[in-house]
């Protein structure tokens, strides 16, 4: 694939990522009435991908998988 169509698609991909995160916080919000609930959600979302991220990293050369 062209560098310009992998440029687009993964501008896309984030831009469908932020905005499906920004509902879900809007949805946690309104159905819970209180703000700090969606923070919450969206705060222990990033972490649970931040430490998929940091297990492929170390076990890059230990476990044959690609990303």
């Amino acid at each position: 694939m062209d560098a310009t169509i992998s440029d687009d698609i993964k501008t896309k991909a984030l831009t469908s990522v932020g905005i499906a995160l920004l509902f879900m916080f809007i949805y946690i919000a309104i159905r819970f009435s209180n703000w700090q609930y969606g923070a919450g959600a969206l705060l222990s979302l990033v972490h649970d991908v931040l430490i998929v991220l940091s297990l492929y990293s170390l076990l890059w050369g230990v476990v044959g998988f690609s990303m």
